[in-house]
């Protein structure tokens, strides 16, 4: 998958400590052990099943556009993203009202790329894992989703719109083979473990 080099123009993973004041701005309670996402939505063709605490998405084509009302992932659930194949992109747009950021803190697996955008922020708590042909978290929006499941590169807007956005990793990213793990934010912090030969 190619990304625009204007996705990331004075973007940088910014990797360091966090001063307290910054910190608590982002502070927010683990979710619910067994948290899932909420309010699935689809502009595409996929479809969404529970079983459990488990939660699994079937993309049917090579893009699709979902909308949430949270993105929520408790330490004891499981969110499976089946795709067509490794090259495949679902953009999952969050639109929660209570200004928290989406909070993973269980399993995310894919087996094409997975983006999350977050206007809020996304953590990915301690003990989180996650594992994908690719991830891309993002506090912006998606710039022209239908030029997006014609086909075209997705292009992110807005990503320092909301004052005090950031995203954290405490957990463990892994992205096979020559996938791409990015985080673009206004902030962007990182204390866990991310594997990724473009990362």
């Amino acid at each position: 998958m190619r990304l625009k080099p204007r996705f990331f123009k004075s973007r940088a993973l910014l990797l360091g400590t966090l001063s307290p004041l910054i910190a608590a701005r982002i502070a927010c309670a683990e979710p619910a052990a067994d948290a899932l996402p909420t309010g699935f939505a689809t502009s595409g063709p996929a479809a969404m099943t529970t079983s459990g605490n488990t939660m699994t998405v079937t993309q049917t084509d090579s893009r699709v556009i979902i909308d949430w009302e949270s993105f929520d992932i408790g330490r004891d659930a499981r969110v499976d993203f089946v795709q067509p194949g490794s090259r495949n992109i679902a953009i999952n747009r969050v639109t929660n009202s209570s200004g928290d950021p989406s909070r993973i803190y269980g399993s995310l697996h894919a087996n094409g790329t997975v983006v999350i955008l977050d206007r809020n922020g996304i953590v990915f708590g301690a003990g989180a894992k996650v594992d994908t042909s690719g991830i891309i978290a993002a506090t912006g929006t998606l710039a022209n989703p239908a030029g997006f499941l014609s086909g075209s590169h997705p292009v992110f807007n807005d990503v320092a719109a909301q004052s005090g956005a950031r995203i954290d990793n405490h957990g463990e990213i892994t992205v096979r083979g020559a996938g791409l793990a990015a985080f673009v934010a206004p902030e962007v912090h990182n204390s866990g473990i991310i594997r990724a030969r473009l990362g």
